[in-house]
């Protein structure tokens, strides 16, 4: 049984908004991890027939990337922006929710910063964190033993957890992210649809805790 609320949050590998937000999460999470629990759910944003190379949506997301970069304070890296200019990378949301799953079992207080390095990782370093080779790099981040990561990444258990974590957060009638959500327990209170700042997170988060249903 709840003894406290829950702080939901909602992102995807591939979401650049949600690298974008990621600073604004971290310090909402430090601000108020003694009086919330707090738990992260991928969304799955690329998945099914969506799963392919990005050449497609390449120039529209470095379109978008001045205004992240402006928006945010969080820069892209070179990195990943000569692979979108390249276009050939495959974008699939299972294997990260996947690998998710799997450190997040044995790391649960730090799921917050899971999602961040995993999106940092891409963002920043420009690592394909669809593939299991990009994937072993939060094995070093982490300290995670790389042979029974490669098992478990590989094993239908945790397989079936993301998938099944995608369903959850399309149930919750989610569908664009970052979202930040407040479990109240009598509740469930939406406190960010997007990108938005972290005076207007602390807000939405005050008025949730008042709302009378």
């Amino acid at each position: 049984m709840k003894t406290r609320p829950e702080i939901i949050y909602v992102f995807d590998t591939h979401c650049g908004w949600c690298y974008g937000f990621s600073q604004v999460i971290h310090d909402f999470e430090v601000q108020h991890r003694k009086e919330f629990d707090f738990k992260v759910l991928n969304g799955g944003l690329i998945t099914g027939d969506r799963v392919g190379p990005i050449g497609p949506m390449a120039e529209y997301i470095l379109s978008a990337i001045p205004r992240l970069e402006e928006m945010t304070g969080m820069k892209v890296g070179e990195s990943y922006k000569a692979i979108l200019r390249d276009g050939k990378r495959v974008m699939d949301s299972l294997p990260p929710a996947t690998a998710f799953r799997i450190l997040s079992e044995h790391y649960p207080d730090k799921q917050i910063e899971l999602a961040h390095t995993i999106q940092h990782l891409q963002f920043v370093e420009g690592l394909d964190m669809s593939s299991e080779a990009g994937l072993l790099n939060l094995c070093k981040k982490f300290t995670f033993d790389e042979a029974e990561f490669i098992q478990k990444l590989n094993s239908e258990t945790y397989r079936k957890q993301a998938l099944q974590e995608f369903a959850e957060v399309s149930g919750m009638g989610i569908s664009g992210y970052p979202a930040v959500v407040l479990n109240r327990g009598d509740a469930y209170i939406a406190l960010s649809r997007g990108y938005i700042s972290a005076t207007a997170l602390e807000s939405n988060l005050k008025s949730g805790l008042q709302y009378k249903n």
